[in-house]
């Protein structure tokens, strides 16, 4: 059986579980749109690679990552997605508020599994919220340096779990990018630590692995 579950029925119950329009969600969250976007989701890696985000209707990639040995765990979702100025230069201001990050959105997810945490998963939870360190999103502008593997979750020395967040940004205004072609313009994307995954650890159910820099891009 599939851990995707549907999405749930209010805005305000988002990113607790892993679910075909999550990445939709995060649009809205990073970019503070009110436009719907149509979301894909990808069962292929290599489909989800060579996919663009698209900004007219709005549409978002998304592929989820599942653990190795089972193939039902999810573990990271990885959302392709639009930037704030590209919104705006394409329906107008107010469309879209400043760009968010990837950190913040890692950190509304663990701060939603935990406040949905029961009191039996409370009184046996491993790592409290003062050990999560959220990383200062690594910020890109490389498709080749997004996608390389990386250590997004680590157990640092000091016995912090940290998420670790690689955003790429390119904005539409971004001069040095004036000349790419329009399907590489107005690029944000985000690796997500899975709402699923945030629990396992929380409850000592998973653990994350120990820091190692040279895992990290």
């Amino acid at each position: 059986m599939s851990a995707v579950s549907e999405a749930p029925a209010s805005a305000e119950e988002t990113l607790t579980v892993t679910y075909p329009n999550f990445c939709a969600d995060v649009q809205q969250l990073m970019t503070g749109t009110q436009l719907r976007p149509v979301n894909v989701s990808h069962e292929d890696w290599d489909s989800f690679v060579v996919s663009k985000a698209k900004i007219r209707p709005l549409e978002t990639e998304q592929f989820v990552l599942y653990d190795g040995q089972s193939h039902k765990q999810p573990i990271r979702i990885s959302c392709k997605m639009k930037t704030s100025d590209h919104i705006i230069n394409e329906y107008g201001a107010g469309a879209a508020q400043e760009g968010g990050r990837c950190s913040k959105i890692n950190a509304r997810i663990v701060d939603n599994v935990l406040s949905e945490l029961t009191m039996k998963e409370i009184e046996r939870q491993q790592i409290t919220a003062e050990r999560i360190v959220f990383d200062k999103d690594d910020i890109v502008v490389s498709g080749l340096r997004w996608t390389a593997p990386y250590a997004f979750v680590y157990l640092a020395q000091d016995g912090t779990v940290h998420i670790h967040s690689k955003r790429m940004q390119i904005n539409w205004k971004n001069l040095l990018f004036a000349l790419a072609p329009d399907r590489f313009r107005g690029a944000l994307y985000c690796h997500l630590i899975a709402p699923e995954y945030a629990r396992l650890l929380l409850l000592g159910d998973a653990v994350a692995p120990p820091q190692n820099r040279s895992t990290k891009d």
